[in-house]
């Protein structure tokens, strides 16, 4: 079997080498392509990414290439974010399917808008354009409906999944230790205006900021490089974007995970990694992160979110913490891209076979293995909000 991943554009080129500054949606393609690969299927990533041949069994091969090198040639095709690959790729036999990483697709094509109607005709369900969709969770389903002409039911739900091999080591853990490391503006900028706050009630708290390569938010920059010394005074240390191994090393000497964003989550990589690294998630109840963190200090999205959490610290006892990052360890080290990988091996076999469509996707679980989450029945965790 021949399958192409499809990225459309990015800020810059990379591939299966690059080492830091990668968004999750590059990461994913990256470990899907490489775990299909041991399936002994011809495995192509293409788009902006660089023309670099084979790495580690994936070729990678820039867009303009190839149809020169490819045409008409795979039996999969999988395009991931960008409605055009549809039709850079419409006469093409494969079968076609959508990843979705986000809550809308990207409309680009060719330096231009594609019309907002074609668009909806790419995303319907009972056009020609699309055999299989995929998002990421049950939410994610539910809002590529409300966007899409695409009904849940009919998508495929296959979750991201974690390389362990990145996180190398045991490293001690650094009590009362926080980590960011996902967009500034997600909330960083809320979490430094409420750092104070912590401090006061943890004085010897540290929170270690990372943040991809690709940042923009050059108001949110400017902010932070006006109170920079400030906050490095109370235990900020500002490292930007790293590879992967250094951020996950990171991680495993981290307690605390804050990220009480406001962000539409589709999946959140990160709150995978930091689970399986046993840093204790503190995350909103938005989105898809009701799902996918599994267990963890979860709070509603409102203007007491930080009193709450405030209060919750001051009283939360090392026993519980140390239960619920086991409880979360013992869920996320079972999503791995190589289990991953069989659901997609599964949705392509029913797509070649013809049987996508007639159910519901998922007998090996369509969402990788991941259940909806339920809170423990103990008076603690229901009095601070902790799964």
């Amino acid at each position: 079997m021949k399958i192409l991943l499809y990225t459309g554009y990015q800020k810059s080129q990379w591939d299966g080498n690059t080492s830091s500054g990668l968004a999750g949606s590059e990461i994913a393609v990256i470990k899907l392509a490489e775990e299909l690969v041991k399936f002994g299927y011809k495995v192509v990533v293409s788009g902006d990414v660089l023309d670099s041949g084979k790495i580690r069994g994936v070729e990678y091969c820039h867009l303009h290439h190839i149809h020169e090198r490819h045409n008409d040639t795979f039996d999969i095709i999988v395009g991931t974010s960008y409605a055009h690959f549809a039709l850079e790729f419409k006469n093409y036999r494969a079968k076609k399917i959508f990843w979705a990483h986000n809550t809308e697709c990207h409309h680009w094509y060719k330096g231009e808008l594609i019309p907002s109607e074609l668009v909806q005709d790419i995303m319907s369900w009972n056009k020609s354009y699309l055999d299989a969709t995929v998002v990421l969770t049950h939410w994610h389903a539910w809002k590529h409906q409300d966007n899409y002409n695409w009904l849940k039911e009919n998508s495929a739900k296959i979750g991201n999944g974690i390389d362990k091999s990145t996180f190398v080591g045991h490293p001690k853990k650094k009590i009362n230790s926080f980590i960011w490391s996902s967009a500034i503006d997600r909330g960083l900028i809320d979490l430094l205006k409420n750092w104070p706050r912590i401090k006061d009630i943890m004085s010897d708290a540290t929170l270690n900021v990372y943040w991809p390569a690709y940042s923009n938010e050059f108001e949110q920059m400017n902010w932070i490089n006006e109170h920079k010394e400030t906050l490095e005074s109370i235990g900020v240390t500002f490292h930007g974007p790293v590879d992967q191994e250094t951020l996950h090393r990171a991680m495993l000497e981290s307690d605390f995970w804050c990220y009480l964003t406001s962000y539409e989550e589709t999946y959140c990589i990160t709150a995978l990694e930091m689970q399986y690294a046993k840093v204790l998630p503190i995350t909103t109840r938005v989105a898809a992160l009701n799902e996918t963190v599994h267990s963890g200090i979860i709070l509603d999205d409102d203007e007491t979110k930080w009193d709450k959490l405030i209060e919750t610290l001051k009283e939360l006892s090392p026993s519980l913490k140390n239960f619920t990052k086991e409880k979360a360890y013992q869920w996320a080290r079972k999503q791995t891209w190589s289990e991953r990988a069989y659901n997609w091996r599964e949705l392509f076999q029913q797509l070649l076979n013809g049987e996508h469509g007639r159910a519901p996707f998922g007998s090996r679980n369509g969402n990788g293995d991941m259940e909806l989450n339920t809170s423990l029945a103990t008076k603690e965790q229901e009095k601070y909000q902790i799964k």
